[in-house]
């Protein structure tokens, strides 16, 4: 990396020195400008950010190149490396696991199944059903997620008391079969641990309910809010009116036959 040196306006008691590489260091109270990779870890869990781990800044450091740890200091910017998206998710992936069936004994007669879920950088992961080659599950997740090339990947695992976790198959569906946003319910057959090598191994099956639609924000929960009180009063309004009408119709009614009794 490249370093700039940039010294504060009228700092008593600062020196300059030469650094190894010929980058000019101040030694008390340095600040350099130039761009590194750096990890901020106040973007871990940010709804924002999605990888915030590989990133690099561009701007101004504190410190001495060469001599002593430099972190960013003052205005800058930061950059991303991996990963695609936006800062606000237009659209969510709702997916219900709804059940497996015929899955394979990991555990001499039987397995303990669960699902991870793996899209858009989240990693999800359903219940453990205990002793159960045809687990039930009915639960249901919602992942922001707005690019057409995204995967969903969800792996069937066997869990184990000691080690690590039986892999026992798996699914990868593009979400761009699903852009008509309606909601679609298939039954997916697993695959082994390479999608693209087709072998002869029954695995079982994953039942899934899967819609991505856009995504409702909160001004537009707040229009649909006040328009739904809008037709509530409409339809207060209007129940208002037919009762009325129909009190006069009752009351032309009585009176016509209170006319002809009194004739």
């Amino acid at each position: 990396m490249t370093f700039g040196v940039k010294k504060k306006a009228n700092a008593p008691g600062i020196s300059d020195m030469q650094g190894s590489r010929g980058v000019k260091v101040l030694a008390k109270q340095s600040l350099v400008t130039g761009m590194d990779k750096y990890r901020f870890d106040q973007f871990q869990g940010s709804p924002h950010v999605r990888y915030y781990k590989t990133s690099l800044y561009q701007g101004e450091w504190s410190g001495i190149p060469l001599v002593t740890a430099l972190r960013p200091h003052g205005n800058g910017l930061v950059m991303f490396l991996d990963g695609w998206g936006f800062a606000r998710e237009d659209k969510v992936l709702y997916l219900t696991i709804i059940r497996c069936r015929y899955l394979n004994a990991m555990d001499l007669t039987s397995s303990d199944p669960y699902c991870e879920i793996n899209c858009n950088g989240l990693t999800l992961q359903s219940s453990v059903k205990w002793v159960n080659l045809n687990p039930e599950y009915h639960e249901s997740f919602e992942i922001d997620v707005t690019n057409p090339s995204a995967v969903l990947n969800i792996v069937v695992k066997d869990k184990d008391y000691f080690g690590s976790d039986d892999f026992m198959g798996q699914v990868q569906i593009e979400l761009k079969e699903f852009e008509d946003g309606k909601e679609v319910e298939k039954v997916y057959q697993l695959l082994g641990e390479d999608v693209k090598q087709q072998d002869d191994a029954d695995r079982g099956e994953i039942h899934l309910r899967l819609r991505w639609a856009e995504r409702k924000f909160e001004d537009d929960q707040a229009r649909d809010k006040r328009k739904l009180q809008k037709l509530i009063r409409l339809q207060a309004w209007a129940r208002r009116i037919a009762g009325l009408m129909v009190l006069h119709k009752l009351r032309a009614e009585r009176h016509a036959l209170m006319t002809m009794v009194r004739a």
